[in-house]
């Protein structure tokens, strides 16, 4: 395990780029955030590192590792809130994956499903209210909360 760790670190590190356009929408985001991710702590942070959002971030991030449970237990995501001091009915889940998609369902939370095209009907089968450009999470963000 630790090769690969090794192995992906290395990968990270020649290949890893940004979302395009990530900096401009958490820009516009003015609510609390944090990353919470089945990942390694280490490979969080190494990750947000290179994409230069490390900064954006920091002691906000939650690992699956920390506390024992995976996607899709509700357990992560309830405990980002928790550490975050917010009621998990007024979090906002922004996933990629299917079993990120039922994590943030069962923990009681608004799930937005940022998606190919390719993979936005399994999203949305499991709760996901999908968009396909990071421009539009921060309006996505307001309307889906409530707050206009």
């Amino acid at each position: 395990m630790t090769q690969l760790r090794a192995l992906t670190a290395k990968a990270f590190e020649r290949e890893l780029l940004p979302v395009q356009g990530i900096e401009a929408a958490l820009d516009k985001i003015n609510l609390s955030i944090c990353v919470a991710s089945s990942g390694p702590v280490e490979k969080i942070q190494l990750a947000l590192r290179i994409t230069n959002l490390l900064p954006r971030f920091e002691g906000r991030i939650f690992s699956s590792y920390e506390i024992g449970g995976w996607k899709p237990s509700p357990d992560l995501f309830l405990y980002a809130a928790k550490k975050m001091g917010v009621q998990a009915q007024l979090c906002t889940v922004v996933e990629n994956s299917i079993l990120g998609v039922r994590a943030g369902i069962a923990a009681g939370m608004k799930v937005l499903g940022y998606s190919s095209q390719s993979e936005a009907n399994k999203l949305e089968e499991y709760g996901a209210h999908v968009f396909y450009s990071i421009y539009q999470l921060p309006d996505l963000l307001i309307s889906i909360s409530g707050n206009k």
